[in-house]
């Protein structure tokens, strides 16, 4: 796969396989391959608290970590990870596709943190990102976050505009090898 997209230049290449402990010596192969033609390996997305994430940083495994407050533990284990990244010249890119409070909540831990380089963010992919809250959130120009203003994370949720579109499970919930 990197080979057959070497002429478009990836900055990195993220969650190419199962990040499950049987694959890591694959994973750390994978990175070399990807340093070698200057790409960055970035993952450990689905990993929870400081020491889901200690293989990724202290093996080497990864070049960008990319912990998700909704799932690593939240705003303080992102933080915590982040420390540990940033000791280990780990980068760090909360992994944040899933809406406005999750995008709120890694803004607010990029402020406050080390080591936070990169924020993931979602750009077009759902009209209520922007719409199921309330309050002015920071703008979003030239690659750069504005800081919030508002109390507490930046942003309320709008119950309202929620209650016109009912949560609606993903059938099959999350491929188990994202685990």
């Amino acid at each position: 796969m990197l080979d057959a997209l070497r002429e478009i230049k990836l900055h990195w290449l993220e969650c190419p396989i199962s990040e499950r402990p049987q694959w890591h010596s694959d994973i750390r192969a994978i990175r070399d391959y990807a340093n070698a033609q200057g790409v960055r390996l970035a993952g450990a997305e689905m990993q929870a608290e400081v020491e889901g994430f200690r293989p990724f940083i202290e093996r080497g495994l990864c070049d960008t970590i990319m912990p998700d407050a909704k799932y690593c533990g939240g705003i303080g284990a992102l933080l915590r990870i982040g420390e540990l990244a940033a000791k280990h010249n780990v980068q760090t890119a909360p992994h944040n596709p899933t809406g406005p409070i999750c995008n709120f909540a890694s803004l607010q831990a990029c402020i406050a943190g080390t080591g936070c380089d990169f924020l993931e963010l979602q750009v077009g992919e759902s009209e209520l990102f922007r719409s199921a809250v309330h309050g002015t959130e920071p703008r979003f120009e030239a690659g750069r976050y504005g800081m919030p203003t508002l109390v507490g994370i930046g942003a309320a949720l709008d119950a309202q505009r929620l209650d016109e579109h009912p949560y609606a499970p993903v059938a099959g919930g999350l491929d188990p090898s994202l685990g």
